[in-house]
């Protein structure tokens, strides 16, 4: 099972490294928590040590922090992303309405 789990975060990573010409930031947040899940996957402790030295009991809860964390703000980064993609939307159909205005379509 480890090595399925391997393989398919090294594919994340190759994805991630693909659309980084798309995007900034969340891509490099890909490779990292692939990486970490990697490593992660490869020695299961190394979750529980880190969790003892933060002050959280187990590795499981830690990771179970993180994720709720990192989906956080993926959500809200989409919804700016939406929000700036609404915005420019509506900008264009507002000069494509002043530009038929002006050829007398309307």
């Amino acid at each position: 099972m480890a090595v399925l789990l391997v393989a398919f975060f090294l594919f994340l990573i190759v994805f991630c490294l693909i659309q980084r010409k798309s995007f900034k930031v969340i891509p490099d947040l890909g490779v990292f928590f692939s990486v970490t899940a990697i490593i992660l996957v490869l020695k299961p402790d190394f979750a529980t040590d880190v969790a003892n030295k933060v002050g959280v009991g187990r590795g499981t809860d830690l990771l179970l922090y993180c994720f709720f964390i990192v989906g956080v703000l993926l959500a809200l980064f989409v919804g700016l992303y939406l929000k700036k993609v609404h915005d420019q939307l509506t900008e264009l159909a507002r000069k494509l309405a002043l530009l038929d205005v002006k050829k007398g379509k309307i």
